[in-house]
């Protein structure tokens, strides 16, 4: 096991409630369901996740294992990160499957316009599912163990190159200094 996504997820989520004192303080007038923050205990082991195609899984790789080994669903504010009973669920999902036709038949190069259904599954719901924000794990090709996260947030795409890639980038926090001029800092 890489032990990095462990450290990185555990970091992230020590860092949730100072991260919701800050949300707050930013938007008072936000509303409960805008603001949550829930940490779920992990599922039974798990040895795969299932894709779009109701006949392929993939197996759990490392870097999967980890994150399941220590949480199963996880929610802040509107990002829900999903655990092993919600992909199963979700993608079988008629709401989950139209985001997907409508990202490969419009949305060029997105990752269900380059993979097959096979290669796709799911790891997180932002926001509502008719918002269309999520995240997909692309599997490349079939042996590949880790697959790649491709975000859909808005008109937007950013792909990360793993777990750990995209554990990361949530590390990261943009400040603004009193010239006005934003900088990274690290959580």
């Amino acid at each position: 096991m890489t032990q990095k996504v462990s450290r990185l997820l555990k970091q992230y989520i020590a860092s949730l409630p100072d991260r919701r004192r800050r949300m707050r303080e930013r938007s008072p007038d936000l509303k409960e369901d805008r603001s949550r923050f829930k940490v779920g205990p992990p599922e039974a082991p798990v040895q795969s996740i299932p894709t779009f195609d109701s006949k392929v899984v993939r197996p759990l790789s490392p870097q999967l294992r980890e994150w399941h080994a220590i949480v199963g669903t996880l929610v802040e504010s509107s990002w829900k990160y999903l655990s092993p009973t919600d992909i199963k669920v979700a993608v079988k999902s008629s709401a989950i499957k139209k985001i997907v036709r409508t990202h490969r038949e419009y949305w060029d190069d997105s990752a269900p316009m380059q993979f097959q259904n096979s290669q796709l599954s799911l790891f997180a719901l932002i926001g509502h599912p008719d918002d269309g924000d999520l995240i997909y794990l692309v599997w490349r090709e079939a042996e590949t163990a880790e697959p790649e996260l491709w975000e859909y947030f808005g008109q937007s795409e950013t792909r990360y190159q793993d777990l750990e890639d995209y554990l990361a980038a949530q590390h990261l926090e943009i400040d603004v200094e009193v010239d006005g001029r934003p900088r990274a800092r690290r959580l």
